[in-house]
C-alpha cells in the first residue's frame, strides 16, 4: 500500500511520522522524499504494510495530525509518485 505526505519542511518532521508509524505497529518498505526548497515543502512516499484499512484510516488521521502535515493519503496501486 503506498501513501503520500505532504508537509511545510521543519526539524524533526521524519522523527515525528516515523514515531507514528512504529507505534501503529506498521512495516515500511519503501521511502522517498523530495523538497521543493522555493516553497519549502516536502513530498513524502511511502510504500507500508498494514493488517487492514481500519488500521490505514487510523494511520492517515494520525500522521495528519502531526505539526506542519498538510495531507496524508493512500495512493492508488501503480501511482508513479507524489503530486
Amino acid at each position: 500500500m503506498q501513501v503520500a505526505i505532504r508537509a511545510f519542511n521543519r526539524r524533526d518532521l521524519i522523527r515525528d511520522i516515523s514515531s507514528i508509524l512504529s507505534a501503529a505497529d506498521t512495516m515500511v518498505t519503501d521511502i522517498s522524499s523530495r523538497l521543493d526548497e522555493a516553497s519549502d515543502e516536502v513530498s513524502i512516499r511511502l510504500k507500508i504494510r498494514v493488517r487492514d484499512y481500519d488500521q490505514l484510516s487510523e494511520l492517515l488521521s494520525k500522521l495528519g495530525s502531526v505539526p506542519n502535515v498538510l495531507e496524508a493519503r493512500r495512493l492508488k496501486e501503480g501511482a508513479g509518485g507524489v503530486s
